[in-house]
């Protein structure tokens, strides 16, 4: 009786480790790494280039880009909703190109978004598409040189004012930085504008621009104080003309 009960629990003890010992199936390991970059809205994109303007193309910018990458070990997604609010999400990846950002800030990890890769290589996320324009930390000079970025001549005066897409500028009254408003706080002026620096200065100094065929004006906003019923901000003079080359 007891060598029939060894017996069995010998022929089990052997089944249990063959059983353990098979490989299970590989599961898909997603890859959040994949959607790594700097995407915009693609009918926002598309306008951008046909007009020039970020605030004509913001009419199709109602969510205008989405920055995925790696920050302190996690992957995120920092979104921008008309290039004025924002958000932040936690990225996870799901099989099958698809993923979802997730509420990091509230701590509740709910689902607040899906998107999925398309064979494209585009993000489709609720009703909008997405397209990369490049990396994360780069893919934002696209815009800049879709824009204002390129070499110039100061009217009536020689030399040379270069815009580079990294945001760089020289040749333009010591200032060293530009930026592009996406987002119209002095919403008064109704032209595009941009925000220039000098060295060693975190205060910009605003400007409205209109561009004119291959002339770009840089007009200076300024703040009126005398009459509160009318608008805060408004037009001034031209301060700069520049043709580009």
């Amino acid at each position: 009786m007891n060598r029939m009960i060894m017996l069995l629990a010998l022929a089990f003890w052997g089944f249990s480790c063959q059983q353990q010992a098979e490989p299970k199936a590989a599961e898909a390991t997603p890859d959040a790494a994949a959607l790594e970059g700097y995407w915009v809205n693609e009918a926002w994109w598309a306008l951008l280039q046909s007009t020039g303007s970020p605030r004509a193309a913001s009419a199709k910018g109602e969510i205008a880009g989405i920055t995925i990458q790696q920050d302190s070990g996690q992957w995120v997604a920092d979104m921008n909703f008309n290039w004025h609010e924002g958000m932040r999400y936690g990225v996870k990846a799901e099989a099958g190109g698809k993923a979802a950002f997730v509420d990091i800030l509230g701590g509740s990890m709910e689902t607040m978004h899906e998107l999925t890769l398309d064979a494209e290589g585009k993000i489709r996320l609720d009703s909008f598409v997405f397209v990369r324009l490049g990396d994360a930390a780069t893919g934002y000079q696209r815009v800049m040189g879709a824009v204002l970025s390129g070499l110039y001549t100061l009217s009536g005066k020689s030399g040379e004012v270069a815009f580079l897409p990294d945001g760089k500028l020289s040749g333009l009254a010591g200032y060293e930085k530009y930026d592009i408003l996406y987002d119209y706080v002095m919403d008064e002026v109704p032209h595009d504008q941009l925000m220039l620096y000098k060295p060693g200065s975190d205060q910009p100094e605003f400007f409205a621009w209109i561009k004119k065929g291959n002339t770009l004006e840089l007009i200076n906003i300024v703040e009126q104080t005398e009459n509160p019923d009318a608008s805060m901000y408004e037009l001034g003079t031209v301060a700069y003309t520049l043709v580009k080359k």
